[in-house]
């Protein structure tokens, strides 16, 4: 299936990106003409000769057709009475003799998109002195329906090195699926890439601009994302991303997270009115409020101030809402309970992320634990302490923890494991998690819980019969009450 022509209802999403500063030499023979000026030309030769009524036949701005007559004027293309009417220059038929010299070379600034979560060049050359403005306004769909949602505001970029950088950029030319283009307008103009003829380092900073993703939700398949680009432009939207949903979830922010998630949901699970109205909902946005309501209503009581909690929240609203469609639609306990999954991924997840630095300085300070962890500390821990080393724990076991929270073996398990040892060993993490243990000295114990039912849940050899939504919903939702509590 041609997945830019089927009927999938797509996004766009803007996520952080760097623009690389480089030279780009064009041959004039056979760049591209702008687009605007062969309009402008155009109607000059039509008998429209005034900047009025030449901006109000293309349907743009007049300070856009001045500066199109201008550059007219100075290639001597067009000239200029003094009542400010406009005519076309005939060409000189001596410009039309062949000649044996070899094209000039049109040196400009432009800029190479780089795609900073995985340190790659992109495809795309940007000819202009600046680089994609921050506001979106020169890269955004052309499309005003299009959806667009804007999920930057993540980790900051990392600069890629400038070895790497040069590496990369001399191969681009070589590349079959090189886009160049130029600001025409305030709208980016593709050029043909057979101008490129040399691509240099300039010396300027790297700045930073957006990026787009396009993504879709294509039951029962899944989800569609393909690879970023410099422009939101279907046309060049070509291969999906091998890091698919979630190497998209993972570049944005936590706000954004929150709002892929909770949009992943609401296009995943789509109902008929007259099943909606059966079921006492006015129509699906009335589902949607119920469940954010409900949300409100499970985490009363939390400050849920801090950001990096935000998906989780997002998660838990989502997560009521699935549970919803999946009672009207009939579809068992084990699809009740796949929404409050996600949940406690989200949330143990975004535990590991509060335990690391907690490691890492422990790994820093102590050179690994060697003392055995104490009588006290086990009971608060519950379960988990079975799990973590009597005799103490390594600098080598402890590399191995801190690998695994930032690496493709992260599991439910691992972050449980990571936030014991932090809790244990690091007086400070274990001082902070006194906010969750002091309301609920068992928090660990509906981790543990939580994370084995979860097993049974993924896991289809697991009788339906033997799966209990309620409890589930209950040990996830003490287990994120918990996190939410954390300053």
């Amino acid at each position: 299936m041609d997945l830019n022509t089927d009927h999938t209802a797509y996004r766009w999403a803007a996520v952080d990106g760097l623009y690389v500063p480089v030279w780009v030499e064009l041959d004039t023979g056979t760049h591209a003409p702008d687009p605007l000026m062969d309009a402008v030309s155009e109607l000059l030769e039509a008998g429209f000769s005034t900047v009025d009524r030449i901006a109000r036949g293309l349907h743009l701005d007049a300070s856009l057709i001045e500066s199109a007559l201008s550059m007219l004027g100075q290639q001597g293309d067009a000239v200029v009475d003094a009542d400010g009417r406009w005519t076309p220059q005939a060409a000189d038929p001596d410009d039309a003799e062949p000649t044996t010299e070899p094209p000039e070379l049109d040196v400009r600034e432009a800029w190479i998109a780089w795609d900073p979560a995985h340190g790659r060049a992109l495809p795309a050359i940007w000819l202009d002195g600046h680089a994609p403005r921050r506001d979106l306004s020169d890269t955004r769909p052309a499309d005003p329906d299009a959806r667009v949602v804007d999920v930057r505001g993540g980790q900051d970029p990392n600069h890629p090195p400038p070895d790497a950088v040069r590496k990369q950029i001399g191969l681009l030319t070589l590349h079959p699926e090189l886009d160049v283009y130029e600001s025409v307008g305030g709208r980016p103009t593709r050029l043909p890439s057979g101008a490129i003829r040399r691509i240099r380092h300039r010396n300027d900073r790297n700045r930073r601009g957006p990026l787009w993703i396009r993504f879709g939700f294509r039951p029962p398949s899944g989800h569609v994302v393909f690879r970023p680009r410099c422009i939101a432009d279907p046309e060049t939207s070509r291969g999906l991303s091998p890091g698919g949903w979630e190497d998209l979830v993972d570049r944005a922010s936590d706000e954004g997270a929150a709002e892929l998630t909770l949009m992943e949901t609401h296009e995943r699970f789509q109902l008929p009115d007259d099943l909606l109205r059966e079921h006492g909902y006015r129509d699906l946005a009335d589902l949607k409020d119920v469940a954010r309501t409900a949300c409100d209503a499970r985490l009363a009581g939390l400050s849920r101030q801090h950001a990096r909690w935000r998906p989780t929240e997002a998660a838990v609203e989502a997560a009521l809402y699935g549970r919803r469609v999946a009672q009207m639609t009939e579809q068992g306990p084990r699809a009740e309970m796949q929404p409050w999954v996600t949940v406690l991924e989200t949330a143990l997840g975004e535990a590991g992320h509060w335990a690391r630095p907690h490691l890492a300085a422990l790994r820093e300070r102590a050179q690994g634990v060697q003392r055995p962890l104490g009588r006290a500390n086990r009971d608060r821990l519950g379960p988990t302490a079975a799990h973590l080393p009597r005799e103490g724990l390594s600098v080598k076991r402890l590399d191995q923890v801190i690998d695994h929270l930032s690496g493709a073996t992260d599991t439910l398990g691992i972050r449980l494991f990571a936030l014991g040892v932090a809790l244990a060993h690091v007086p400070a993490a274990r001082d902070a998690f006194g906010a969750v243990f002091d309301p609920m000295p068992d928090w660990f114990t509906h981790a543990d819980r939580a994370n084995r039912i979860r097993t049974d849940v993924v896991h289809v050899s697991t009788p339906e019969s033997e799966l209990i939504p309620d409890a589930f919903e209950g040990d996830v939702l003490q287990v994120v009450r918990g996190l939410l509590s954390l300053p």
